[in-house]
């Protein structure tokens, strides 16, 4: 290619030779060896400092013997030329140090090991190329291990691994220990750390802090938002460790500045206000005081409460004394009632359920059961996938999730015709007939 358009070739090598004078003249200025130092600019020196960080300064301790003084040109602090590769094309030539490629000093060695620098090389040399190629593994080696020792040495490193250690086998995620790493160098900078010599760290203490400092503020917070704007509040009891508790949350509209669009936007605030255990007992009038006390402060608050969702116990929905009755007959105002629409749908699957056979959900909870153990979920993937199916499992049911039923039922249903050939091998391995064999998938549910 190069002989028959020998006129091009030579067209695009000086261009290539322009790019890349005018590329390094924009990005990177360097500080030439034939340059005094009193005649560098402040600019100039800014721009040393940012290149220093960014590409690595070519020192002597890099020319490791006389063959390789004589086949590498330094050009400035941080760039070279090779003696055989100054071409692009590689062709023959005088050496140029103002036209010829430069490349930066941390390719220095790996460039000296490229196979174009062998084939550029002449032959009476590459004895020397070879010596001088063990002379820079022993060196990269030898740097390694100084650089291990000193992280050994350093307590500041070793510091530094023991908090990512802690914090890793805390498993907090990476996000969560760059911000607590960022939140203790401020502290650290600022001369502000000398408080872990003088609190405790105990449970005790730390819950003491959110409960008597923390959660006031963020509780006032939330009471000076909902009477100020319309808000909704949800409801629900649970008993954990034998003790009923009621869980109470609010939501409102609340405004802030769109960072892009430099515009307000609103968006949905949804805050849980507190938890309350119900004591003795948790029927309406017991709940009625639970929203008096936790929400319910004052005229404005309960002026903005515009809607309430809770389940449909009946210490909620009662027609004479629920919760709902005695709100309205206390607030003298009509605000929206919507009953949880999840739980009413389970309350009616439920019932419908009733009529099913005993037989049905007992298979349905038998063969999740069975397909609980890691080894069989394996064997059934990969039933599916020799018969060039996707290799799907079964959804568990959970009973406490009140709509998981029909995705259950549905996947049964979809895997009926891997589960009879599952089914099928497993009886041919028991009983020693023969080995497994490849069945074709049955379509029938």
């Amino acid at each position: 290619m190069n002989q028959k358009n020998p006129q091009k070739n030579k067209k695009s090598l000086n261009n290539q030779k322009e790019d890349s004078s005018t590329s390094n003249q924009k990005k990177i200025t360097y500080r030439k060896s034939k340059v005094p130092k009193h005649e560098e600019t402040s600019s100039g020196s800014d721009e040393e400092i940012i290149n220093e960080k960014k590409h690595k300064l070519l020192t002597m301790d890099m020319f490791l013997n006389e063959y390789m003084v004589n086949i590498i040109t330094k050009t400035s602090d941080y760039t070279f030329i090779c003696k055989y590769c100054a071409r692009n094309d590689g062709s023959e030539g005088e050496e140029n140090e103002e036209n010829g490629i430069e490349m930066f000093g941390e390719n220095l060695f790996n460039h000296l090991k490229t196979k174009r620098h062998h084939n550029n090389t002449p032959d009476d040399e590459l004895d020397e190329l070879e010596e001088l190629l063990k002379k820079i593994d022993e060196f990269r080696s030898s740097k390694g291990q100084g650089k291990k020792k000193k992280v050994l040495q350093n307590p500041d490193e070793k510091s530094f691994l023991e908090f990512i250690a802690l914090t890793v086998s805390l498993r907090l995620s990476y996000s969560q220990i760059s911000k607590l790493g960022s939140f203790l160098k401020d502290f650290a900078q600022s001369g502000r750390l000398n408080f872990f010599k003088n609190h405790f760290f105990d449970e005790e203490v730390i819950s003491k802090v959110v409960k008597d400092c923390f959660r006031p503020v963020l509780v006032n917070k939330i009471y000076d938002d909902i009477s100020k704007t319309p808000f909704s509040l949800s409801l629900d009891t649970s008993t954990v460790c034998t003790e009923s508790i009621c869980a109470l949350r609010v939501r409102y509209l609340k405004e802030k500045i769109d960072n892009q669009k430099k515009v307000p936007v609103k968006y949905i605030e949804n805050k849980l206000l507190g938890i309350k255990t119900m004591g003795e007992s948790s029927d309406s009038q017991a709940l009625l005081a639970i929203v008096e006390g936790k929400v319910l402060k004052n005229d404005d608050i309960s002026q903005n409460f515009v809607g309430i969702t809770h389940d449909n116990a009946s210490c909620f929905t009662g027609s004479n004394t629920g919760l709902i009755v005695l709100l309205r007959d206390k607030l003298k105002k009509e605000f929206y009632d919507l009953p949880d629409p999840c739980h009413g749908l389970n309350l009616a699957l439920q019932h419908a359920l009733e009529t099913l056979p005993d037989q049905v959900m007992d298979f349905v909870n038998d063969i999740h059961t069975y397909f609980s153990y890691p080894q069989r979920k394996v064997k059934f993937k990969n039933l599916q996938q020799e018969n060039n199916q996707q290799g799907k499992l079964l959804l568990k049911y959970g009973h406490t999730r009140w709509l998981s039923l029909a995705q259950c039922l549905q996947r049964l249903i979809d895997l009926w015709g891997p589960l009879i050939n599952y089914m099928i091998n497993l009886l041919l391995i028991n009983k020693n007939k023969k080995k497994p064999t490849k069945l074709k998938v049955s379509n029938h549910h």
